[in-house]
């Protein structure tokens, strides 16, 4: 069965080390990672 986590929290608060460390010996994990563009250094963050 599956499972699905989210995880909440402020800019730059460590939700995405947080998330890799929790699944990182799972087989199969999806990812997603969603935000909008709000200023510049958002801007230079995202590829």
């Amino acid at each position: 069965m599956s499972k699905i986590i989210l995880v909440t929290g402020g800019s730059r608060s460590g939700k995405s080390s947080f998330g890799e460390e929790m699944l990182k010996d799972k087989d199969k994990v999806l990812y997603i990672a969603t935000s909008i563009i709000t200023d510049d250094e958002m801007r230079e963050r995202i590829p």
